[in-house]
C-alpha cells in the first residue's frame, strides 16, 4: 500500500458555462485528456482532437502529454492529418518504411514543407525534437503564408526570421513572453504548443472547456487516519457540473497490484443519494503511473447548499473522503 497514493488524480467539479462544450460532445467526463486541465493550451487541443489531427499519446486516447517536445517524424503526422494529405512511400534513409509516421513524412516532403534535415536531402531525424524556428518554417511552407521582413520579436535572426515573422503577424505565434516581444526559437516545441500553433494556423475555433472546481487541495481542511476533508465552494450560477476522480498509482506493480488496482473504486454521494452510473475512464499507464478515473454529469442543482462527497475505496474499505460544501447562487 505504501506506493499508492490516496487521492484524487482529478479531483474537480467542472462548471458548464455559457457556450463551453456540452456533456454529449465530449467523449469523457472533464474534456477528452485528462491531463492537459486548466492549461493554457487546453482548448486548442480539443480543438484539433475534434478534426481529427491528434488521438492522444496513450491507446485508449485519453491522454494528451501535454509537456513532451514534439519530434519531427510526430510533427510530420501532426500536419500531415491537418493538412488531410495523403500517405505516400518515404524515401529518406533514416526513417523505416514501416513505422507509423513514414507515410506523413513521405506526405509533407511530396508537399513541399520539408527538405531533411541535410543539406543533401536524404535524411530526415525523424527522432529529433521540433524547435520554434523550425516549427515556424514547417508552418509558413504548409500554410502557404508570405514571408515576412519585420515582426515583433527581438530575439529572432537567421534562416527561420522571416517564417517566424509570418506566423507572428498571422496570430498564430504570440511569443513566448507575457510582453510578446521575445519567441524563444531555439526552445523545442511541446505537444501542447503544437496544439495552439495548428489551430491557431487553421482558424479552427478554440474549445472552451468548464472552469474547475477542485474537490481536494489547499482549501481542504482534513482530519483523521483515514483522511476526511472538507471544503468549501460555490457554482456561480451555474446548474449543470462535471464530476470526475480517480486514484493513481507508481509502478512498477508488485504481486496482484495490478488487479488490486483496477478494482479500487471512486463513490459519489450528492446531497446523500449515491450515483451508480459513473463512467468509468480506461485505466491507463502514463509516465510510470496507472491512472483510474471515473466521471459523472451532474445537471439541474436547485439554488441552495449542496454537499458532495466522494469516497476513494481500496480492498473493500474507504481511504480517503473528500466533502465539498457546495452552493448554487440563484
Amino acid at each position: 500500500m505504501a506506493r499508492v497514493a490516496v487521492v484524487a488524480l482529478l479531483a474537480s467539479v467542472l462548471l458548464l458555462a455559457p457556450g463551453s462544450i456540452g456533456a454529449q460532445d465530449q467523449p469523457l467526463p472533464g474534456g477528452r485528456f485528462f491531463d492537459d486541465n486548466e492549461t493554457m493550451h487546453e482548448p486548442n487541443i480539443e480543438a484539433i482532437a475534434a478534426i481529427g489531427v491528434t488521438e492522444g499519446c496513450v491507446p485508449e486516447g485519453t491522454a494528451f502529454c501535454p509537456e513532451q517536445n514534439v519530434s519531427r517524424e510526430q510533427m510530420a503526422s501532426f500536419l500531415a492529418r491537418a493538412l488531410d494529405l495523403e500517405p505516400r512511400s518515404t524515401s529518406y534513409e533514416d526513417v523505416d518504411s514501416t513505422g507509423t509516421h513514414a507515410g506523413s513524412i513521405a506526405a509533407i516532403r511530396h508537399a513541399g514543407i520539408t527538405f531533411g534535415c541535410n543539406a543533401q536531402g536524404t535524411r530526415f531525424c525523424p527522432h529529433d525534437p521540433v524547435s520554434r524556428e523550425q516549427m515556424a518554417s514547417f508552418l509558413v511552407r504548409a500554410l502557404d503564408l508570405t514571408p515576412r521582413s519585420m515582426g515583433p520579436f527581438e530575439d529572432v535572426s537567421g534562416t527561420h526570421l522571416a517564417a517566424v515573422n509570418a506566423i507572428a503577424l498571422e496570430g498564430i505565434t504570440l511569443g513566448c513572453d507575457a510582453q510578446g516581444t521575445i519567441f524563444c526559437p531555439k526552445n523545442s516545441v511541446t505537444r501542447a504548443q503544437m496544439a495552439s500553433f495548428i489551430a491557431r494556423g487553421l482558424e479552427l475555433d478554440p474549445v472552451v472547456l468548464p472552469a474547475r472546481l477542485k474537490m481536494t487541495g489547499v482549501q481542504s481542511v482534513c482530519s483523521g487516519s483515514t483522511p476526511i476533508c472538507s471544503a468549501t465552494s460555490g457554482s456561480h450560477g451555474a446548474r449543470v457540473f462535471y464530476i470526475q476522480e480517480g486514484w493513481f498509482y507508481s509502478l512498477p506493480y508488485e504481486g496482484d497490484d495490478q488487479q488490486r488496482f483496477r478494482s479500487s473504486e471512486f463513490r459519489l454521494f450528492i446531497d446523500g443519494v449515491e450515483i451508480t452510473n459513473l463512467v468509468q475512464v480506461p485505466v491507463t499507464d502514463l509516465s510510470g503511473t496507472m491512472v483510474s478515473l471515473q466521471g459523472h454529469v451532474v445537471t439541474e442543482l436547485e439554488a441552495g447548499p449542496h454537499t458532495i462527497v466522494g469516497e476513494w475505496w481500496w480492498e473493500g474499505e474507504p481511504a480517503f473522503t473528500s466533502v465539498v460544501a457546495f452552493t448554487v447562487s440563484g
